[in-house]
Formats: structure tokens, sequence, C-alpha cells
């Protein structure tokens, strides 16, 4: 990932963060990082909104947990990940800059997913139960999270639909356009940057094995469609890494991937009733 300043404040708003105290300072610049620009400063409640660093390795918000917060995420990455009764782990996705951690916990109080940091991060927590009189501001992040949501599920359900009709090359491949498209939306370069994540996290959340994954990067390379070098990468065309994603599985990929998929359904199955509730 590139490197990123500590003030991810807009410079028209960064005059009015440094006038107003600092609860409201991080409650601003929490609605600008998700969207919310135009919210007007008198409107905002008194919410102890506050910046908390989350060093890498370390669990932000853990499955099960009460929920108290949703977050922001202000710098870093994090991967949302679930661990089932027999301690194996299925990653779900990874958040960035601008992401929403947490408003799976909405509708039935408690966190459903571990948000892990991979790098040494920052979030913006928010209590939303301070919010309860918030009037307009309120329903505007309400709006929000519920539109978060919808895109989270909406990712989940694409993750499911490759997972079952692609090959390894191919998933691969659709991972990194939707990463460089991404780091665009954020205004980092799209054809160059880190990964974060473990060649492991990524093949337990493609529904792969790690060898697998390491040899798509290898064939993703020899084409001429990536430079990777450990973990950093260059898209040397992000359309032909986008077309890619048309290649069909082999049987030996459709096979890896039969066990994933049906676990990953029923984690995206039970984050829906949560969505319907909300």
């Amino acid at each position: 990932m590139n490197s990123m300043s500590l003030n991810t404040a807009s410079p028209n708003n960064a005059a009015k963060i440094a006038a107003i105290d600092t609860t409201k300072a991080a409650l601003l610049e929490a609605f600008e990082l998700i969207g919310l620009t135009d919210i007007d400063l008198k409107a905002l409640p008194a919410v102890n909104a506050a910046r908390r660093k989350v060093r890498a390795g370390q669990s932000l918000c853990d499955q099960g947990e009460r929920f108290e917060h949703i977050f922001v995420v202000r710098i870093g990455t994090f991967k949302t990940t679930t661990i089932d009764s027999d301690g194996a782990e299925q990653v779900l996705g990874f958040a960035l800059r601008g992401d929403i951690l947490g408003c799976d916990a909405y509708a039935s109080g408690r966190y459903s997913s571990y948000a892990i940091a991979l790098e040494d991060s920052e979030v913006i927590a928010i209590p939303l139960e301070q919010f309860k009189t918030a009037g307009e501001a309120r329903h505007r992040l309400e709006r929000h999270l519920f539109r978060s949501l919808s895109q989270e599920l909406n990712r989940e359900h694409r993750v499911l639909a490759m997972i079952g009709t692609l090959g390894a090359d191919a998933r691969v491949a659709h991972f990194l356009a939707t990463l460089s498209e991404r780091y665009s939306r954020m205004g980092y370069s799209s054809k160059r940057f880190v990964l974060r994540m473990t060649r492991q996290e990524i093949a337990n959340h493609l529904g792969l094995t790690m060898e697998t994954v390491s040899r798509a990067f290898s064939h993703l390379s020899q084409a001429e469609l990536i430079s990777a070098n450990q973990r950093s990468i260059e898209v040397n065309n992000v359309e032909r890494l986008r077309d890619s994603r048309s290649l069909r599985p082999n049987s030996r990929s459709r096979a890896c991937s039969a066990a994933a998929s049906s676990k990953r359904a029923g984690v995206a199955a039970a984050m829906i009733p949560q969505a319907s509730a909300a």
C-alpha cells in the first residue's frame, strides 16, 4: 500500500476540523472518509468518537463480542475473519481506508467476525448508542451503514460465484483487479501497491491452497499481466487482468474449492437476516 498522510481530511475541511473539539473533529473526519462530506457541523451530536490505533496482529473487535462501536478505517488494512467451533479460520475480506467495520453487529448486538489489523493501523471508533438523538446526522449515517452492509454482502456473493465458476489463475486475477480498483478509488496508484495480506490469507479467502496461489502469481507474471516481487505488485495491464476473470476452472481447482464454497455460503447466509432486520 502506498504511504499516506496522517491528515486524511480534505483541504476544504482541514480548517473546520482544527477549529472544533477533538471528538467532533474525529466524527467529521469519519464522515468524510465514508463519503458524507456535506454534514452541518452544528448538527453533529455530542458523540465520543475517537481515533484508535491498532497494532499489526491486534484484533479490533472479536467474534461474539458485544456491539458498542462501528469503526471507520483511517489508516491501514484489516482482515475480517471467522473461526468455527473446530478452530478453522475463514477469511471473509479485507478492509481499507474509508471502509466500515462492525456494521455486521448492528442487528444482532454482537460482532459476527474478528477484525484483525494486517499492519499498524488506525480507526475512528463511533459509539452508535450516543447517536439516538442525533436527528438527520444519525439517519444519514444509518443509511450509509445499510449501504455498506449491502456492498459487503454483494462482494461476498461475488466471491462465492467466483469460487464456483473460475479457475485459480482467474480468481487471483479477479482479486488483484478488484484491489487495484479499490486503491484507485482511494486516490492511490492502481498499478503499484504492496499486499498487506499473506499468500495464505489470500488463499483462504479465495478457497485455494497457498501453493496454488503462488503458482497463480507465477502464471500471471509469465503472462506479463503483473510483476510480483514478494508482496510488491505492479499491474502491467489492468484491462487484461480484469478480462482474465473469464477463464474457466479445471477439474482440480473446482474440487479444491467445493468445501470452501460451502463454508462461505453458510457465513453469508448468516449475515443476510441481520441486513434484513436492520
